[in-house]
C-alpha cells in the first residue's frame, strides 16, 4: 500500500485511498493504515490521524501517538506535547514526549537560520515544561545546543541549579555561547596568522598549522566578541590526530596584551584536548605551545 501511494506527488491525493480505508477498518487494521499515513504526511493525513486520536479506542489513540512520533515533520508538534501534558494514560504521554522532543529537533537542510533556532528553542522550552522524567529533560538539553539562541541559553542556564540537570545544562550553555561567540571571533596565531581562522570554520577537515615542527611559544590566540567567564577551551586536531600541543600553557586576557600568569598547563591528548580552569573573566584566549615534536603541527 505505501510503496504505491507514494509514487503519488499529490500530498492530499495518494493518502485519500488510505483516509477513506480508515474508516472502514477495524482497530488492529487502523493500527496498520495510522503507521502509513504517518509516511505519506500531509495535511489531509494528519487530520485523519488527529481525528483518530480523539475518538478512537485505546489501542487506536496509542497507535495514533505512534504515528504522529513518526511524522517526518513538526505539524502534530501541538497534538504530541497535549497528549504527555495531560492524557489519562501514562504509556501514551511518554511516547507523545518522546515523539514530541523528536519532531521539533528534526534538522532542515543546511545550518539552522537564527528565526529557525529561535523556534525550535521556544518548542523545546515548552516540551522542557511539560516533560516530568529527567532523561526526557536531559534530552531537551543536550537539543538545545543544536538550535544556538539567546532564548534557548536561557533556558539551559535556568536548568543549572537543577542537582539533577546540572551537568547536562551546563554542557548546553557552554555549547550555546561558544556557538553564539565563535561567528564573531577573531582568531590569530604567531604563525601562519592568515590561516587561523580555518579552526573556526565548523569543518574538521580544515584546521590552523604552523606549517612545520611544532615549537615552544608557538601561540594561538582567540579574541572574543565580548568578555564573558571563561573555565576551558577544546582543541580539537580534526582528522590530523597526532597534531596536538605536547604541553601547553592557555592565559586568559581582558585586553589581549595583559597576559598575567596561566589559568592552565598541562599535557595535551592525541585528537581532542579538554581543558577546564577556574572562572576566568575576559576577552581574549591565548594557547602557548610549550613543549617541541619533529611532527608538522
Amino acid at each position: 500500500i505505501l510503496q504505491v501511494s507514494e509514487r503519488c506527488p499529490d500530498a492530499s491525493v495518494r493518502s485519500a485511498p488510505i483516509i477513506s480505508a480508515l474508516g472502514k477498518a477495524d482497530d488492529k487494521a487502523k493500527a496498520t493504515l495510522l503507521v502509513v499515513l504517518s509516511r505519506l504526511a500531509g495535511d489531509k493525513a494528519y487530520s485523519a490521524v488527529k481525528a483518530q486520536l480523539a475518538s478512537g479506542s485505546d489501542d487506536v489513540k496509542k497507535a495514533s501517538v505512534r504515528a504522529m512520533a513518526a511524522w517526518p515533520d513538526a505539524t502534530p508538534a501541538a497534538a504530541l506535547l497535549g497528549v504527555a501534558k495531560s492524557d489519562s494514560d501514562k504509556a501514551r504521554q511518554i511516547m507523545a514526549m518522546r515523539g514530541y522532543i523528536r519532531v521539533v529537533t528534526i534538522p532542515g537542510e543546511g545550518k539552522p537560520t537564527a528565526a529557525v533556532c529561535k523556534t525550535r528553542s521556544g518548542l523545546l522550552a515548552d516540551g522542557l515544561k511539560v516533560a516530568t522524567a529527567s532523561a526526557e529533560k536531559k534530552q531537551i538539553l543536550a537539543a538545545l545546543a543544536n538550535f544556538p539562541c539567546a532564548s534557548g541559553l536561557a533556558v539551559a542556564k535556568g536548568c543549572a541549579a537543577n542537582k539533577d540537570l546540572a551537568k547536562e545544562a551546563k554542557l548546553a550553555v557552554s555549547k550555546i555561547k561558544w556557538a553564539l561567540a565563535h561567528t564573531s571571533a577573531k582568531a590569530s596565531a604567531s604563525c601562519e596568522s592568515d590561516k587561523a581562522a580555518l579552526a573556526l570554520d565548523d569543518n574538521r577537515k580544515t584546521l590552523w598549522s604552523t606549517g612545520r615542527v611544532m615549537k615552544a611559544g608557538d601561540s594561538f590566540t582567540l579574541a572574543l566578541a565580548a568578555s564573558d567567564t571563561i573555565t576551558g577551551v577544546t582543541l580539537d586536531c580534526g582528522d590530523k590526530l597526532d597534531d596536538y600541543p605536547r604541553t601547553y600553557e592557555v592565559f586568559v586576557s581582558s585586553d589581549g596584551k595583559d597576559w598575567g600568569t596561566p589559568a592552565a598547563a598541562g599535557k595535551g591528548k592525541r585528537g581532542i584536548t579538554n581543558i577546564s580552569f577556574g572562572a576566568k573573566s575576559g576577552k581574549f584566549i591565548k594557547i602557548v605551545q610549550t613543549g617541541t615534536s619533529e611532527r608538522k603541527d
